[in-house]
């Protein structure tokens, strides 16, 4: 009787450590699971992003298309009234869009250079920075030198 109550007291640890076991191995395959939903998760955000830029891209270049068609369309309208008796209205609206055109280009231009031009005083003051710092560490080594 002895015999069997010790038996089944050692089996009763073996099959804890079976339980045990198996549950650990649950818990990997849930581990594993959530790492490759991650990954997965993570790829199709790439993807909807990607697709949202291609869909962006897209939607831009129909934008362009409609608007350089709009302008044809304009500037053929244009040319025909300027055959008809409202020619001195379509060519000065052709001017003044001209000549926006034209003042928008020289505003870039002026920004630039200020901006050219301040890049370069900036380069110059720290040259002399530079220069002014290596100059005072010089003279201190010299007194320090001299001193002792």
């Amino acid at each position: 009787m002895n015999q069997q109550i010790n038996k089944q007291k050692k089996q009763k640890p073996k099959i804890k450590n079976e339980f045990n076991q198996q549950k650990k191995n649950t818990n990997t395959i849930k581990k594993i699971n959530q790492i490759k939903n991650q990954q997965i998760n993570q790829k199709n955000q790439q993807n909807l992003f990607l697709y949202q830029k291609i869909y962006k891209f897209k939607s831009n270049k129909l934008f362009l298309n409609k608007t350089k068609c709009q302008i044809l369309e304009f500037s053929a309208t244009c040319q025909s009234r300027t055959q008809t008796s409202d020619a001195p209205i379509a060519s000065i609206y052709q001017q003044q869009k001209i000549n926006n055109y034209e003042n928008t280009q020289k505003q870039i231009q002026k920004i630039y250079k200020y901006n050219k031009n301040q890049f370069i005083l900036r380069c110059i003051l720290s040259v002399f920075k530079c220069a002014s710092i290596s100059i005072l560490f010089n003279a201190l080594i010299q007194l320090l030198l001299f001193k002792y």
